[in-house]
């Protein structure tokens, strides 16, 4: 027996083996010769055993060229080549290899793609690919589906590291796209990915916990001598917000004082020359957009006059005047949605007697800078106190809250069905009229004015605004708050029947003004700014990537701001929150 030129070693079931080509005399025959090497280094060994048991052919393999290859898991089974020179190959096995493929074959990670990006703007996908048995060939590559996709470029050489591949994603508008990408080899195809591409408005969505004091005029905080306009003709009866100011009406109608929004400063007064007639001339002040509205009270037959300032140094002008209100009070309180060229004039009624089935909701739609003449009326049921004074705030589904004084604040249908209540569970008492729902970064608000008395006697003093996050409904409603701590003063603002609280939101819409009213007691602002914490990244490899401007409410800029505020910025998949001063 003569040793050939092979030789190879496994350790098989804990075991070392040895693999050689050996040879009869001769060097004809030659065939696998397998030894167990128990020791390790040789001195322990013995014959397992040879293969093909007659060799492979009867010619002299005169050069002693010949090889063994084997391949094994370890444990449960082995794969065995032989080969010599002028003889032949064998190939032997023990238990069950796996099969050995040969076919090309293309695999991609991931699997499936998903990009996400915001309207206006594109995302960006990554795909790498790897292949076996495809000697070093180029794998083309195309993608169908929605035409909002693209590829960086036809083709990958996974052979020479070239395996990646960029999927452009660039969407007309929001919603939910889909395509695939295919490789192929030679024109067969080997692979297929998924993309599915989702595109959304960038909604911030940042929950208020507490609320800071911005400036204030009460009687309990000792600052109401800095406010003589507050007091000036006795008392003031109603406040709004628009165009970053505030305007508090004067009890006796006389005067309309204007304040900064952001410092409280008095700026200046609106005019009410010509304004007469009604049981109050001037008794509820709105904004509808950038205009001021205001109402007198009209008594059930009498005429209801609605007036209108399109600026703070304009007349005002009678807009609207009509005796068609529901044969019932109204105008003792209003609020306002909506603009001029389509919003609402939601009048409460007033001085209905107790038990009474004739409270009513009187709503007017403006469109086209026109108040409609025929009002939408709901006929409530009597909810017990007080009727007077009743404050409507209506939604954009045609439902509205009700408040008074005497009740907690309730939710109707446009019908005048019973839909739910804000009840003592959320808010400290019923006393309060003042309402003001109003969407926030992304989430859902509900401010009431109420006040801190614990007894019937005490809830005309210590007025507040109460605020609550009913995102995810009433009945889930978290409470926000209770603002000023201490109320705003002890008088008696019963005398006059009216509070209030109005809000306003800045063009970025990253800070939230709440503004609170009761008279006799004083006036006060409330602020949250935005504590933006990270956004959700989009995207891959930012590179150099250009920067994406966009507002703090997510539209989309065309070049980098010059104004003061704060921006989103968007490079690649990295977002930030950038101010510029």
């Amino acid at each position: 027996m003569r040793g050939g030129a092979g030789h190879t070693e496994f350790w098989y079931r804990n075991r070392k083996y040895s693999a050689d080509v050996h040879f009869n005399d001769g060097w004809h025959d030659g065939r696998i010769r397998l030894l167990i090497d128990d020791s390790g280094d040789y001195n322990s060994i013995s014959t397992c055993g040879m293969w093909p048991e007659d060799g492979l052919g009867a010619n002299d393999n005169i050069t002693g060229i010949g090889d063994v290859i084997t391949r094994t898991d370890g444990n449960s089974w082995v794969e065995m080549w032989v080969f010599s020179h002028d003889q032949g190959l064998a190939y032997f096995t023990v238990g069950n290899p796996p099969e050995t493929i040969t076919e090309p074959q293309v695999t991609a990670t991931p699997g499936n793609l998903d990009i996400k990006c915001y309207t206006g703007d594109s995302g960006i996908g990554v795909i790498r690919f790897s292949g076996r048995n495809i000697d070093g060939l180029p794998v083309s590559l195309s993608i169908t589906g929605d035409d909002c996709f693209s590829l960086e470029k036809e083709s990958v050489n996974p052979s020479e590291g070239d395996g990646e591949v960029k999927v452009y994603f660039s969407p007309d508008g929001e919603g939910t796209y889909k395509a695939e990408v295919e490789a192929r080899v030679d024109g067969r195809l080997l692979c297929r990915v998924p993309v599915t591409g989702t595109c959304r408005k960038y909604v911030a969505d940042y929950p208020i916990n507490s609320l800071t004091q911005k400036w204030i005029y009460s009687a309990n905080a000792s600052t109401l001598p800095q406010a003589p306009w507050f007091n000036s003709n006795s008392i003031s009866r109603d406040m709004c917000a628009a165009n970053g100011k505030v305007y508090v009406l004067g009890y006796n109608s006389t005067v309309i004082d204007i304040l900064d929004g952001e410092t409280g400063a008095h700026i200046g007064r609106l005019s009410t020359d010509g304004i007469s007639g009604g049981l109050i001339p001037l008794s509820g002040i709105g904004a509808l957009g950038s205009s001021i509205i205001g109402v007198n009270t009209a008594d059930a037959d009498g005429e209801l006059r609605i007036y209108r300032w399109d600026s703070d140094t304009s007349l005002p002008r009678l807009w609207f005047a009509t005796t068609n209100h529901g044969d019932v009070q109204v105008g003792r309180t209003v609020s306002t949605s909506g603009t001029i060229e389509d919003g609402y004039i939601s009048l409460g009624f007033g001085e209905a007697p107790k038990n009474s089935d004739i409270q009513k909701a009187v709503i007017y739609h403006v469109s086209n800078g026109n108040v409609d003449n025929a009002p939408i009326i709901t006929t409530l049921p009597y909810t017990g106190g007080n009727s007077s004074n009743q404050h409507i705030s209506l939604l954009p589904d045609g439902s509205f809250w009700l408040t008074n004084k005497d009740t907690y604040p309730t939710h109707y249908s446009r019908a005048g069905g019973y839909i739910e209540e804000i009840n003592e569970g959320l808010t400290g008492n019923k006393s309060g009229i003042g309402t003001d729902i109003f969407t926030y970064a992304g989430r859902k608000y509900f401010a009431i004015t109420s006040s801190l008395g614990s007894s019937e006697a005490a809830y005309w003093g210590n007025g507040v605004v109460e605020l609550l996050d009913i995102t995810d409904g009433v009945d889930r409603a978290v409470h926000k708050g209770v603002y000023p701590s201490g109320g705003l003063g002890t008088a008696n603002w019963g005398t006059v029947g009216n509070t209030a609280v109005a809000h306003s939101i800045n063009d970025l819409g990253n800070r939230l003004n709440l503004y609170v009213f009761f008279p006799h007691q004083g006036i006060a602002c409330f602020s949250h700014a935005d504590v933006y914490s990270d956004v959700e990244t989009i995207g891959q490899d930012p590179g150099n990537a250009p920067e994406v401007w966009y507002t703090i409410s997510g539209i989309r800029l065309n070049s980098r701001p010059s104004a003061a505020g704060l921006y989103i910025v968007r490079k690649g998949d990295k977002v930030r929150k950038v101010a510029i001063r």
